[in-house]
């Protein structure tokens, strides 16, 4: 029970303000109290913690993800609402917490201004993001969880250069594994890292109708490979999309 304490400014020579003031603490509490409820453990809507920064799925759930979104405008796109939905569903079916932080860079993109995580991929910006990551698990998440990323597009761009970079075991231990949607043309280690056993596993998702992001002959991860990255690929019949069932299959591997 939390003890609120509240200033109240009476004018003891106006009756009539003095009652006004009464009915206005009154109502005060009552909508105070109203707020008030037991918690049941469960979420049964998104917990918003600013504008641009949610949580989805229960308190205390079993396992954690941190999503990168894609390029999307300063309200989500209705490509990043799509992946919400699904990124819900999955939360609701797998126990799972998700942290669903929104970039504040700013990137023009095709004559317009998009969020993004960034467009060279340079180290520093990798940082950056694996920072953000931070932050949404310590929002999101019970205190020192361990957690994963999920990437789609530039977010997944982004995540696959953390990878490369190898900069979660020093930067962010509590992250334990890595899977990037859409995002299979950059599969490249994002250095010039001759060993990648050391980093955190990844798991590449990738429609055989995405165009941009499709590679049939998979030569770069046969790359990360022959480098000693532990790096896996899932294929799905689909095109540039964040997808409900194929998503489940990647994360089963690292869920619990």
């Amino acid at each position: 029970m939390r003890t609120i304490f509240i200033p109240l400014f009476l004018n003891l020579k106006n009756p009539s303000d003095h009652l006004r003031s009464l009915l206005k603490l009154v109502l005060l509490l009552i909508s105070l109290m109203g707020c008030q409820s037991k918690d049941s453990g469960r979420v049964d809507r998104d917990d918003v913690f600013d504008e641009k920064f949610i949580c989805l799925g229960e308190v205390g759930a079993k396992n954690s993800i941190v999503y990168l979104h894609g390029f999307t405008g300063r309200n989500w796109n209705g490509r990043e609402q799509s992946n919400l939905k699904n990124l819900r569903k999955i939360a609701a079916r797998m126990d799972v917490r998700i942290a669903v932080p929104m970039s504040k860079k700013s990137c023009e993109i095709r004559g317009g201004e998009q969020r993004c995580w960034g467009v060279n991929m340079t180290r520093t910006q990798a940082l950056e993001t694996l920072k953000v990551t931070k932050r949404a698990a310590a929002k999101c998440f019970e205190p020192d969880s361990n957690y994963g990323v999920v990437g789609f597009s530039n977010g997944g761009y982004m995540a696959t250069k953390i990878f490369g970079y190898c900069l979660a075991p020093r930067h962010a231990p509590n992250l334990d594994w890595i899977v990037t949607v859409g995002a299979a043309k950059l599969w490249g280690s994002g250095s010039r890292r001759s060993d990648l056993r050391a980093c955190r596993p990844i798991t590449l998702v990738a429609g055989k109708k995405d165009k941009y992001n499709y590679e049939r002959r998979q030569n770069r991860f046969r790359q990360l490979r022959r480098k000693g990255a532990k790096v896996s690929v899932l294929l799905f019949d689909g095109g540039h999309e964040l997808p409900y069932g194929p998503l489940i299959t990647a994360l089963r591997k690292y869920l619990r």
